[in-house]
């Protein structure tokens, strides 16, 4: 039941969330060693849930509070008590580290990875193009995957961009409006190189990214942004396309890795150079697998996570 108000509400939710846990604990054999979370509501329902786990972990990969259309005073409450309560923190972001960290001492900074190897199969020069990407008129193809929606995508950066570039395509991968139903694309969808795709497999991805010229993060600078972690980044590395992004501050010590751009006019010229560039100095310039930190995929990430937390046990009993 969203946003439960009442005590009863949040019993039945505890009651129902309860049954359920215990049931795929039964079916999938698992032990109650350890309850993760990525939702900050979860703090209503700790005291309902069964006893016995060692450790409590609340993976933070937002500030869901600053998203539009969340009610925001109820996660702000709830996610304090959680961050108080619970016995690990990771968090994306230094944003996220500075603020939660003040809650919890137990807070870790760990970035968001990617599929390394899905991503990495755009590399392979047998790997076809997508077949409505191929189809697109001449001219470099500047791409982007993620949520088109306001909060996340700078459209009036888009609209500049694809204006710039009349000679290039623009083209969008994702679903439109998901956390911000208010987003506008009138100005966007009104000119003729901008391409809106909608939503793709992920197993297809690859296809896509491998007929991009450019992979874009045209990202707007708000309280949001402003603690995110952009998943699409080491995925677009991984991928081996050249990125143009807005200069966010989880990515301020990845320059080396893509063009980080502080406003609308460096978006614009860093876009302007790489297209001005041959394909052997583009290929030559792309980030190569060997030069990606060897942290950023899940695998790797999994396993540090899962070290530091038996590490902290160890440490508990010791104390």
């Amino acid at each position: 039941m969203p946003a439960p108000r009442t005590s009863f509400q949040r019993w039945l939710n505890g009651f129902v969330f309860r049954s359920f846990l215990r049931l795929w604990q039964r079916s999938l054999n698992l032990s109650s060693d350890l309850l993760w979370t990525y939702n900050p509501l979860i703090g209503q329902l700790l005291p309902l849930l069964p006893s016995g786990f060692r450790q409590t972990v609340y993976h933070c990969v937002d500030d869901l509070v600053a998203q539009p259309c969340m009610p925001s005073a109820l996660i702000a409450r709830e996610e304090e008590r959680l961050c108080r309560a619970c016995d690990q923190i990771f968090v994306t972001s230094p944003a996220l580290l500075e603020s939660r960290g003040r809650l919890n001492p137990h807070t870790r900074f760990d970035p968001n990875v990617a599929d390394v190897e899905h991503f990495a199969q755009a590399r392979d020069n047998a790997l076809p193009v997508a077949p409505d990407l191929q189809a697109l008129p001449p001219g470099p193809r500047l791409g982007f995957i993620g949520a088109v929606s306001g909060y996340k995508l700078d459209i009036a950066l888009l609209v500049r961009l694809a204006r710039h570039r009349s000679d290039c395509q623009l083209v969008l991968i994702g679903r439109i409006g998901e956390g911000d139903p208010d987003t506008d694309l009138t100005e966007l969808m009104g000119l003729t190189n901008v391409h809106l795709f909608g939503p793709r497999p992920y197993g297809e991805l690859p296809n896509y990214l491998c007929g991009f010229d450019l992979a874009l993060l045209p990202c707007p600078m708000n309280a949001y942004t402003r603690s995110m972690f952009p998943m699409k980044f080491f995925e677009y590395l991984a991928a081996g396309v050249p990125v143009v992004s807005s200069n966010l501050p989880a990515l301020a010590e990845y320059g080396s890795l893509a063009q980080l751009c502080p406003d609308y006019s460096s978006f614009l010229a860093a876009v302007d150079a790489s297209l001005q560039l041959s394909e052997s100095v583009v290929a030559a310039r792309s980030v190569s697998l060997e030069a990606l930190p060897d942290w950023c995929s899940y695998d790797a990430r999994t396993k540090s996570m899962m070290e530091h937390l038996s590490h902290t046990l160890v440490a508990a009993k010791k104390d």
